[in-house]
């Protein structure tokens, strides 16, 4: 890798977002993804990262679940390589039986779109 490239590889789990946040510097620019998914609470913690910061994304191997829906989709520009497979799929949802009284951060708002 280059100095301005880092690269997750592996199952996103609750300790990724800090690892990912450990490896960053000014100096990072892209990302390269090489990621089966994992944990989507996670992955859209790192997602926010990369987004907040404009960075390059690069799935050069394969890409799929929580990797693609919330890694990928959050790159300012986004590639894939030759050989390199990206799977999106339906995202986390809501079902009606669900409320805010077992998950705090689902609001009244999100009961009435049920």
């Amino acid at each position: 890798m280059d100095p301005e490239s880092i690269a997750i590889v592996g199952i996103i789990d609750a300790s990724s977002p800090r690892l990912f946040e450990a490896m960053l510097n000014d100096r990072v620019k892209r990302v390269y993804l090489r990621s089966g998914g994992g944990d989507a609470a996670a992955a859209i913690q790192i997602g926010r990262s990369i987004r907040k910061r404009n960075l390059d994304i690069v799935v050069d191997d394969l890409c799929f679940s929580a990797c693609a829906n919330y890694l990928f989709v959050a790159g300012k520009q986004k590639s894939v390589v030759k050989g390199g497979v990206l799977l999106l799929h339906g995202g986390v949802s809501f079902r009606p039986n669900v409320t805010s009284s077992q998950f705090p951060k689902v609001t009244a708002q999100h009961e009435a779109m049920l």
